[in-house]
Order: structure tokens, then C-alpha cells, then sequence
């Protein structure tokens, strides 16, 4: 969840990075645990971190 609010990387490179060998299993296992794709989440957090000064 950080490096998704905190970084530009690409979901496919975070998912690498914390250890899934496949992107599908990675959005999978996220979206069970939050309720969002990674990239719903990050996109999310974005777009709100561009609203607050």
C-alpha cells in the first residue's frame, strides 16, 4: 500500500518488487483483502494527494 500512495511506479513493477510473479494474483490477492484493484488504489490516493496543499 506505500509504495502505490507514495510512488509513480507501475503496479506490475510494485508487484514484482514485493514479491508476486504474476500481476493477476497480486490485483487478486488485493482486491480480496481492500475491496480495490491496486490500480483503483493508487489512483484513488493520487488523485486525492494532487487535492491537499
Amino acid at each position: 500500500m506505500e509504495l502505490l500512495e507514495h510512488t509513480d511506479k507501475k503496479v506490475y513493477e510494485i508487484a514484482e518488487e514485493v514479491g508476486y510473479s504474476s500481476l493477476s494474483y497480486f490485483s487478486t490477492a488485493f482486491k480480496k483483502s481492500f475491496g480495490q484493484t491496486p490500480a483503483e488504489y493508487q489512483a484513488f490516493k493520487q488523485k486525492n494527494k494532487q487535492g491537499t496543499p
